[in-house]
């Protein structure tokens, strides 16, 4: 009996994240195919490339985000190129990454069941995001 609890907590370890993806893609899609926003990634892009050229945010140009924004995506053009793509891609990561991350950290203290009901809103709340 023992062995078939460790099995199906292996198996729902496999299960869960892969059903988190799969909402998160289905959520994310109608997002993905309207192309990019030039308002938006515009300015975290251009943010972002004045810091791979050595400026800091909030001291050489203003910026109503965070300076963290700018760094992440400053090292996604670095690893990447600098384009807009980049970005997109780099964003679409983070989206599909998080609620995996939060199952895999709730995990650490709760059952399966608990752990996916954890993670699973940040399918919806980190979309905007991307």
């Amino acid at each position: 009996m023992h062995i078939s609890k460790i099995n199906l907590s292996r198996f729902s370890d496999f299960i869960f994240p892969a059903i988190l993806l799969l909402i998160a893609i289905v959520i994310a899609y109608p997002r993905w195919r309207a192309g990019i926003d030039w308002r938006d990634e515009g300015l975290l892009a251009y943010g972002a490339e004045r810091v791979v050229h050595g400026e800091i945010p909030h001291r050489d140009f203003v910026s109503l985000q965070p300076p963290l924004s700018y760094y992440t995506a400053a090292v996604a053009f670095k690893l990447g190129g600098t384009s807009l793509a980049t970005l997109r891609v780099f964003g679409s990561a983070i989206f599909l990454l998080l609620p995996v991350l939060i199952y895999a950290l709730g995990r650490n203290f709760l059952g399966p069941i608990l752990s996916f009901a954890a993670a699973a809103p940040a399918c919806i709340l980190g979309l905007p995001y991307v």
